[in-house]
């Protein structure tokens, strides 16, 4: 549950007419302004901040339209850090039996929890 405040100065005046939030959520801490001084309005503002963080969605605004898909990630990581290793046979049929069907068309920033959450099992 997200406590709504307004920040104080030391000698207890208000600092800011905008509310504020502060919540955790599976273990990490998010504090911020909303922006307005209605606080019926920052409940409404700070619900959807925390639907957000539920979807591992992101917090600050657009997305860079220069993140790699995850196919593409995969490919330099094939070329890159599995080259040498004696499994890159075993990691090539996982990515491609199991994680390019499934997550290889969506940008690295557009994987979510609830993506990897919905994963389906690889059967062997």
């Amino acid at each position: 549950m997200a406590r709504l405040y307004k920040p104080t100065r030391p000698d207890g005046s208000v600092a800011s007419p905008s509310w504020w939030y502060d919540f955790t959520l599976r273990g990490r801490r998010h504090r911020g302004s909303t922006h307005v001084r209605d606080k019926k309005l920052a409940g409404k503002y700070v619900d959807q901040v925390e639907a957000k963080v539920r979807l591992g969605l992101p917090l600050d605004g657009p997305r860079k339209k220069d993140v790699p898909t995850f196919s593409t990630f995969a490919d330099g990581y094939l070329k890159g850090e599995a080259a040498n290793r004696r499994s890159k046979g075993s990691i090539r049929s996982i990515l491609n039996r199991a994680l390019l069907p499934f997550f290889g068309k969506k940008r690295l920033d557009e994987i979510t929890l609830e993506n990897v959450e919905t994963f389906p099992p690889v059967s062997t």
